[in-house]
């Protein structure tokens, strides 16, 4: 991967770690930094692959499959792994998709969750912390010999390529003026269109499914200067998380999925820690710092966790080169360490 300039770097750990110093206006760049973001998500699985010596290989590999095929979920509707998961992003409806197959009871159908990505600014600027959101907003389950249909797979495809880019006037944003309602381009709009309208049209080819829920602290922050669109973070390394997560979750179980996503984790702050440390103000550097530290701390809590499970994840992740550099990256750079 291209080295990245010092403006792109210091963009992708904004949206990382949210620093104190934010921007005051929306990245121009925002589509750059998300497909950043998912190439060094990339690049953490493969690291982890190496890290663990094998074990739980063929799982990180169809997690790296999904990423790879999580924008082009047209495509990918035609060579579709069993095992893998479409991570879809929506966004202009403000909404992130999850398609995999089912498992256990629904084994012969095709699940869809919805959820949104992006809290209104109001709920936001309002919260005193990070907030607490369960995923999927709504769920539903169609036959598998639905789904094969190619025709419905054309018009699914056609449908989520427009409601990406189209903003759809009734669920978009809105402001007062004057007694009368006017699109407001500065929140986020409605996630209906996907969450309910598409799932409940999903629901009437079958049923309803229960998922199991995902709940996470969702920090974000609302940046502005006088009119102009506000510093919001990345809807799409949301959608990212929660679809890495859920994949996880449904190639091992609970306990095992969380201590891999931590180790993941761990090993993006690593990649990003040296470049930051030679490039950017020594603050923004010894944040990301501090943030990898807690991140380990947390991974080495789950030890007797993930040893239940029978796995080496929390011991494994150190070998990764990226960790055996972290000491190099601390000692060079021009800051004192707590």
């Amino acid at each position: 991967m291209a080295t990245s300039s010092a403006k792109l770097l210091c963009a992708i750990v904004n949206h990382l770690v949210l620093p104190p110093d934010l921007p005051d206006n929306v990245d121009k760049n925002l589509a750059e930094v998300n497909h950043e973001l998912l190439q060094r998500v990339q690049n953490a699985c493969r690291e982890l692959d190496s890290a663990i010596k094998g074990e739980f290989q063929q799982e990180l590999r169809l997690l790296q499959s999904s990423l790879a095929h999580s924008c082009n979920y047209s495509e990918h509707f035609v060579d579709w792994q069993v095992d893998e998961i479409l991570i879809v992003h929506v966004s202009e409806q403000n909404t992130g998709l999850l398609v995999r197959h089912g498992t256990s009871e629904l084994k012969e159908y095709i699940i869809f969750e919805a959820f949104k990505v992006s809290a209104k600014s109001e709920n936001v600027l309002e919260s005193l912390g990070a907030l607490q959101w369960d995923f999927p907003t709504s769920a539903a389950a169609i036959p598998n010999k639905v789904f094969a249909d190619e025709s419905f797979q054309q018009s699914l495809a056609e449908f989520l390529q427009k409601a990406s880019f189209e903003r759809v006037g009734k669920f978009g944003a809105t402001i007062l003026r004057v007694k009368s309602p006017t699109p407001e381009a500065r929140d986020t709009n409605n996630p209906a269109l996907i969450t309910g309208l598409l799932i409940t049209l999903l629901e009437g080819l079958s049923q309803l499914a229960t998922t199991s829920p995902i709940r996470k602290r969702v920090r974000d922050e609302v940046r502005w200067k006088d009119s102009g669109i506000p510093w919001r973070r990345s809807p799409f390394w949301l959608r990212l998380r929660v679809g890495i997560l859920r994949h996880l979750e449904q190639l091992t179980c609970p306990s095992v999925s969380i201590a891999m996503y931590k180790a993941l984790m761990c090993l993006l702050h690593a990649q990003l820690l040296g470049p930051v440390a030679g490039s950017q103000a020594p603050e923004l550097a010894h944040l990301l710092f501090r943030k990898l530290g807690r991140r380990i701390a947390k991974l080495e809590k789950d030890g007797a966790l993930a040893a239940a499970a029978d796995i080496r994840i929390s011991v494994a992740y150190p070998q990764s080169p990226r960790f055996r550099r972290i000491p190099a990256c601390v000692n060079s750079a021009p800051w004192e360490t707590e």
